[in-house]
């Protein structure tokens, strides 16, 4: 997902989604496999200058795995990319991902916001990973 020049996000597309639904089922024989997607936020302090300083933030992994599948109804056997039940799971990971990069970009309603809520993070964390963004804003 982006903002480009926005403080929330667009739409997600579902490839990330796809992915992570497809490699489990191609490896569906080995019952450990999973896969880690690790939403990253990026928020510039000056969105107008080349280079500004950056903060980046990285939140915890939506992992999918076979159990997470067979939460959601998917079976092995189940090839058909247009299967419903296939869909609904690729549905839950983008939500999932989609809460997870909220929470590492720090969606607002203006750039004034923003740039004090990265600045106030960096002052108070100094050098911590361990506190989000909205955690120090309380937004």
């Amino acid at each position: 997902g982006n903002s480009k020049m926005r403080t929330e996000l667009d739409k997600l597309k579902p490839g990330v989604g796809l992915i992570a639904v497809e490699a489990v089922l191609r490896n569906w024989a080995v019952s450990q496999f999973q896969v880690a997607v690790v939403p990253c936020g990026l928020v510039y302090l000056h969105r107008e200058k080349w280079r500004s300083a950056v903060l980046v933030t990285f939140a915890p992994p939506v992992v999918v795995n076979r159990a997470f599948l067979e939460a959601h109804g998917v079976r092995g056997d189940m090839r058909d990319a247009k299967c419903p039940e296939r869909r609904s799971a690729v549905d839950v990971v983008l939500e999932a991902v989609r809460r997870s990069l909220e929470d590492a970009a720090l969606i607002t309603s203006d750039w004034d916001c923003l740039r004090n809520a990265t600045t106030a993070s960096q002052l108070v964390t100094a050098g911590t990973s361990s506190v989000t963004l909205r955690d120090w804003v309380g937004y």
